[in-house]
């Protein structure tokens, strides 16, 4: 789920906050387990356990002291998620436009693109060549996997040593592979985070910015979601380099 998603879920959570009075009902159950749910997705073990102190009130009887805090406490707990969720996604890349020349803008802007991976990124690019490690895949945060999608008769020749160079020095604790899609099928350059939020770049990573100005945009999701089922089936298809 994306940062996005969790934040307009806790929002709709705080909205429709029932008044947990008494024995719970069916959908009150069903909204207390959202919450666990979506407290616990934000990473936020401080916040959590307020949640978790916020729950153990609520086996108290309805008459008990400790049950009347139980629903301020864990509202004050979704109120805090919400705002969380709200500077994360106030902060993240949405894209950037980047002039003729700026390749330091051009490798900054990229590089907070893959700051946002907790798991996997995907760079796709029938150009590729060693810079597409050397100078962004490394900018990636350690122990994330690496997938280069290339294309054969496209790919240029420094690539393949420079994976195999990547591998044997960074071995598991940066796992890398490498894959060259059939020729003709590749025609985007796209950086895809998680497996899910993709951003497309206007150039090939080799020559970014280097003769015309750019642009890093973020896919909206219906978009991205077409395009990471196409290459996705182009990356399973893919010969290993």
């Amino acid at each position: 789920m994306s940062d996005e998603d969790l934040c307009h879920q806790i929002s709709c959570l705080i909205e429709t906050a029932p008044p947990l009075r008494g024995h719970l009902t069916q959908e009150e159950q069903a909204w207390v387990a959202a919450v666990r749910a979506a407290i616990a997705a934000t990473g936020d073990h401080a916040n959590a356990n307020e949640l978790a102190n916020g729950m153990h009130m609520l086996k108290f009887t309805a008459q008990g002291a400790l049950r009347h805090q139980a629903r301020p406490t864990i509202m004050q707990c979704l109120n805090n998620a919400l705002a969380d969720m709200k500077l994360r996604t106030s902060n993240a890349t949405s894209g950037a436009f980047i002039g003729a020349g700026d390749v330091f803008n051009a490798l900054v802007a990229v590089t907070k693109v893959l700051a946002e991976a907790k798991k996997g990124i995907l760079l796709i690019d029938p150009y590729a060549d060693a810079q597409v490690l050397t100078t962004y895949a490394i900018q990636a945060p350690e122990s994330i996997r690496i997938d280069i999608l290339a294309e054969t008769g496209k790919a240029k020749a420094g690539l393949k040593p420079a994976v195999a160079a990547w591998q044997q020095q960074y071995g598991a604790t940066r796992p890398l592979e490498a894959r060259l899609a059939s020729h003709g099928q590749l025609h985007d350059r796209l950086v895809v985070i998680d497996g899910g939020a993709i951003w497309m770049l206007g150039q090939s990573f080799n020559a970014l910015v280097t003769r015309s100005p750019t642009a890093l945009v973020r896919l909206d999701a219906l978009t991205g979601s077409l395009k990471l089922a196409a290459y996705t089936e182009y990356w399973n298809s893919a010969v290993p380099i």
